[in-house]
């Protein structure tokens, strides 16, 4: 059971919306807790692409005194590029 002081600390995270207007995604929001953060899962279909679902990861943790670690941008856009191509 969750303590009423971690359950303050939770965030309702909502789900991107489909591709195209005619699909449904089937999670709608996830309640996470301040230190996690929500991968959507996609699903791809002919008429486009919807999250159909997700798992909570660590939250990252990147940024210290306002500083960018050095290949950050370049490691997230490989990486979102990798998401996409699945």
């Amino acid at each position: 059971m969750i303590s009423s002081e971690k359950r303050d600390r939770r965030r309702l995270v909502t789900a991107p919306p489909p591709s195209h207007p005619g699909l449904h995604t089937t999670v709608l929001n996830v309640e996470c807790a301040d230190d996690e953060d929500v991968e959507w899962l996609w699903t791809e279909t002919p008429e486009g692409r919807f999250v159909s679902d997700y798992q909570l990861v660590p939250r990252l943790k990147l940024l210290t005194k306002g500083k960018v670690p050095s290949g950050f941008y370049e490691f997230v856009i490989a990486y979102a590029r990798h998401r996409l191509h699945r």
